[in-house]
């Protein structure tokens, strides 16, 4: 019986190549995750991917632009997908549309997320009461719903919180 012949050691892949570091720009600008690109034949590992983007400014850089353009994929995606949806293939293409929705706004909250914010333009400031008579008090209290009148104290302020005592 023979023994199998050894193979020679396979190099590591390298992700300093610029052609390999164009294949996944180019990936994630088609829209494809990088884990998708990492496992094509001939592309680095996750890891090694990372490690360069780590170690390499320029290509963290173009990485970042990709990952942009990425986004921009996903919704361009996401149109087709619902173009070529029919009534029985909805309820995967609900699937794929959602999962697309879902990556855009986690890479870009603001642009494709799904949170509504809110913006204040109105002053900000304080209500003065000390400038009007109970009466006018009472009627605003009632205008706005409030079920407690004014105290009749005689005006005397206990006291708030934070004010300084004279």
């Amino acid at each position: 019986m023979t023994k199998p012949t050894k193979r020679p050691p396979v190099p590591a892949k390298t992700c300093a190549d610029p052609a390999v570091q164009a294949q996944i720009l180019s990936g994630l600008r088609a829209g494809d995750s990088l884990p998708k690109i990492c496992r094509r034949a001939g592309m680095p590992g996750l890891r090694t991917v990372y490690d360069e983007l780590a170690r390499n400014p320029s290509f963290r850089e173009d990485y970042q632009h990709a990952r942009i353009d990425q986004q921009h994929a996903l919704v361009d995606q996401m149109l087709d997908i619902a173009d070529r949806a029919t009534d029985a293939t909805a309820k995967a293409a609900r699937l794929q549309i959602w999962t697309r929705q879902w990556t855009a706004a986690k890479l870009n909250p603001k642009k494709y997320g799904l949170a509504v914010q809110m913006q204040h333009s109105g002053a900000v400031g304080t209500f003065d009461a000390t400038r009007y008579t109970d009466d006018q008090l009472t009627t605003l209290l009632s205008v706005l719903g409030a079920d407690a009148a004014p105290e009749q104290d005689g005006g005397s302020d206990q006291g708030g919180v934070g004010e300084e005592e004279g």
